[in-house]
This record gives C-alpha cells, sequence and structure tokens, in this order.
C-alpha cells in the first residue's frame, strides 16, 4: 500500500506526489529514483520483504502513471524545447548521444522525439531529467527561449556593432601587433618560474595560443582585441581596455597598477555563443579593411582644413 503526500494519514509506507504542475513533474521524477533506490535495497535484504516489496513497486507504478497523464495533457513548443537543448549540450560541450546514455534514455530517443518530424513528443519526465542534470528551470526550458540575449549582453553586442560598424564606415582603423612576447605586447606576459606565459590580468585565461592582436586608440583608451585558440582548440576572443595615461602616472607610486589592462570582453565565459559570433565577425572586418589606405591625423586634418572654405572661397 502507498499514500500521496497531500494524505493526511497516521500510517506508513511509500508516497507519491499527485502530479498538477511542472513542479509537481520534478518532485515525481525524485521520487521515483528514491523509490527505485529503496526497492533495490529493500530487495537485497536477507529478511523477507515481501510486502515492502509490492508496496514501493505499486507507489512506483502510480508515480510513473501521474506523470505520463500529466505529460500527456501538457502541450509545448517543440521548436523552442529543441532549440534550448542544443543550446545547453553545446554550453556544456556534450554530444546528444552522450546526453542519452547519462540520463539511460534509449539511443536516439531525443532525436526522435525533438526532430522536425517527430511523431511522439518528448516525455515531461525526461525533461525534468535534462533539466535537473544541467541545472536550469524545467518551466524554463520548455516555456522560455534560452537563447535570448539578457539585457546585459544586448549591450556588449551594440557594443561590438558599433566597433564593427566605425571599420566598415572607416572611422576607425585597428593596428595589428605581433602577437609574440616583446616590448610592444610586454603587458600581455609575466614571467612565471623562469617561463614567459600570457598573463594579461589577475584573471586567468583560457587561452592557450595567442594567434592575432589588434589595437585601437579610443576616447576611452587603448582596445586591445586578442584572437586565440581555447583549452579544446577553439577559436576564442578577449577584448582588453587599458588607460595608458593613467597608468604612466602612477608608475612608482603606491597606486602603481602590475595589472593595467582591464578585460571587457571574454567569450569563453559567456554561454551562448552569439559573444563569440559578434567578436568574429568585427575581427574578420578588421582583416578586411587592414590594407586600406590610411592617413595619419595631422595630414587629414591639413587636408580637412584646405578643402574647407572661408567666406565663400578656399583658404588659399
Amino acid at each position: 500500500m502507498f499514500f500521496f503526500f497531500d494524505e493526511e494519514t497516521t500510517e506508513t509506507g511509500p508516497k507519491v506526489y499527485r502530479v498538477k504542475t511542472l513542479e509537481d513533474c520534478k518532485d515525481a521524477v525524485d521520487n521515483i529514483k528514491r523509490l527505485k533506490d529503496e526497492y533495490d535495497f529493500t530487495s537485497k535484504m536477507k529478511e523477507d520483504h515481501e510486502e515492502e516489496l509490492k508496496s514501493l513497486m505499486e507507489a512506483i507504478k502510480e508515480q510513473e502513471k501521474q506523470l505520463h497523464e500529466f505529460s500527456i495533457k501538457y502541450d509545448y513548443n517543440s521548436q523552442r524545447l529543441r532549440d534550448n537543448i542544443e543550446l545547453l549540450l553545446k554550453k556544456n560541450n556534450i554530444q546528444t548521444n552522450t546526453l542519452e546514455a547519462i540520463l539511460e534514455f534509449s539511443a536516439g530517443y531525443i532525436s526522435r522525439t525533438l526532430g522536425k518530424d517527430a511523431k511522439k513528443k518528448l516525455s515531461i519526465d525526461a525533461a525534468c531529467k535534462i533539466a535537473n542534470l544541467f541545472e536550469v528551470n524545467v518551466d524554463d526550458m520548455l516555456n522560455s527561449d534560452l537563447t535570448e540575449p539578457s539585457k546585459d549582453l544586448k549591450k556588449v553586442l551594440k557594443f561590438l556593432d558599433t566597433l564593427k560598424e566605425d571599420v566598415d564606415m572607416d572611422r576607425s582603423h585597428w593596428k595589428k601587433i605581433d602577437p609574440k612576447p616583446s616590448s610592444e605586447t610586454s603587458l600581455f606576459y609575466r614571467e612565471v618560474d623562469g617561463k614567459t606565459v600570457y598573463m594579461p590580468s589577475k584573471i586567468s585565461s583560457i587561452l592557450k595560443e595567442i594567434e592575432d592582436i589588434r589595437v585601437l586608440d579610443t576616447k576611452i583608451g587603448k582596445l586591445y582585441l586578442v584572437r586565440g585558440l581555447g583549452i579544446i582548440e577553439d577559436v576564442q576572443y578577449e577584448l582588453y581596455q587599458f588607460d595608458e595615461e593613467n597608468y604612466k602616472s602612477n608608475i612608482g607610486t603606491e597606486y602603481e597598477n602590475k595589472f593595467p589592462l582591464n578585460i571587457m570582453i571574454d567569450t569563453f565565459t559567456e554561454e551562448t555563443g552569439l559573444l563569440n559570433k559578434y567578436c568574429e565577425k568585427l575581427y574578420k572586418t578588421i582583416k578586411t579593411h587592414e590594407s586600406d589606405f590610411e592617413l595619419d591625423s595631422n595630414t587629414r586634418h591639413l587636408i580637412d582644413k584646405f578643402m574647407g572654405t572661408f567666406e565663400g572661397g578656399r583658404l588659399f
């Protein structure tokens, strides 16, 4: 005999959740695991526990029935769930077949139930297990767009778009510097145990091989865009800001900063992949325009002055 958690009873026995909401589903999935573990443990005991085992099995079947009946009634957007699960897999560097193995799903179950032509939907209890594994709210995974960037991420993406537009419109020119250790890149490297290592800030970088560094003078200081290979040989980007004037004024004082580069963007820490995508677009635009003819600021100023007008005529 089993009982429901919301029943008032003085009798003892395994308990089952009534499943009426998604939150109940999560509790039910956890309860099934707990009941099965208890069943396995009890079945290994030498004493006769036939009645107890019978009650546990009845509870397991009832809890599974509750989940199944709710799953049939509950409607969700399969396309959104598919996109969200793909995002979670990408963020955690896990393949679909690996996820199926971890959660003990049958091989191909996720593809069969989330494919565009799927005739059967992914069960709610399976969705709960996936959400538990990735530590996300099952309601969010089923009903929200996890790929939608946050307010802060949108601001950073707009900033990167502006940098890209400035290059396209010939308003800015990023200078290429050799990424190898030198006086020009001294801010990025440190001597550690007799070895020169890439360490631009106190926060440890995941870049293992630096491929390129670009620098741009702006009204907020120098911006450094660093392109390199990450832990798994994937391309990642870091963007640093450097206030050269402030740094130089504090050299030799108690305010001297040993790590003067301020990290603004680290694509490895952003999970949707959008930040990396926008940095890649900026980098490709910089590469496209790197051979454009460029005037120095003094020459540009002189030409602008010459081409200007004074009382309706030329300046000469």
